[in-house]
């Protein structure tokens, strides 16, 4: 049976039926149980915080990693731009040289975010997290290069978010909790209503999205 994957969560479920990728944000204290996949960064909000930016080279040291986040640019709550910047390129330095995706979170800064993508010569997949923003901008997204993960946004009855999925092919694109109280499973059944599509055909989708996005690491 093929599992739910949740590629981005705070809270394992621990599940038998549920593929997780637990993040781990750099200066935290970890959790005293063994998850299968880890992601793990610096975020944004803590780009003016030396003491744990320097942390992101604990990165290679991290067992079961499999992605490099959550990173990226904030608008309203990461400070300073320039030092947002400097801290995601070297996220980015980082998921290139331990050969996984990128994790991201952005809020108010999609134009840099591109214009970055666009400049740099990453090759590993950049994924945006709890994406809820509006169609169009998920088509430019895509079209920059980009991978989007819907959430609980999704679960909002006429939100932004399921106007977004809907409108994207069903290869673009990966499910997750983040913090919420949602269960991944209730997500997936919520994007197969929006898709018009069974549940069965969106778990094997995902699945395949992230055989082919994740390369290399163990289901």
């Amino acid at each position: 049976m093929l599992p739910y994957i949740d590629i981005h969560t705070h809270h394992l479920q621990n599940h038998p039926e549920v593929l997780e990728i637990l993040n781990l944000r750099a200066g935290e204290d970890r959790p005293e149980f063994q998850a299968s996949h880890v992601s793990f960064g610096v975020h944004p909000w803590d780009a003016d915080q030396p003491e744990r930016v320097r942390l992101i080279d604990q990165a290679s040291d991290i067992e079961h990693l499999t992605a490099i986040g959550e990173c990226g640019l904030d608008k309203f709550q990461g400070g300073d731009l320039a030092k947002q910047t400097s801290l995601f390129k070297q996220h980015i330095e980082l998921s290139e040289k331990l050969n996984v995706p990128v994790v991201i979170h952005c809020v108010g800064y999609f134009n840099e975010l591109m214009a970055l993508r666009k400049e740099g010569t990453a090759t590993r997949p950049w994924i945006i997290h709890g994406f809820a923003g509006h169609p169009q901008l998920a088509e430019q997204l895509i079209k920059a290069g980009f991978f989007l993960s819907f959430g609980e946004a999704l679960m909002q009855a006429d939100s932004k978010a399921a106007g977004a999925l809907k409108a994207l092919a069903a290869d673009q694109w990966f499910l997750e909790t983040d913090e919420s109280e949602q269960s991944i499973q209730s997500i997936y059944q919520r994007a197969a209503d929006i898709g018009q599509i069974s549940l069965s055909q969106l778990k094997a989708q995902l699945h395949q999205n992230f055989l082919s996005t994740f390369a290399g690491q163990n289901l």
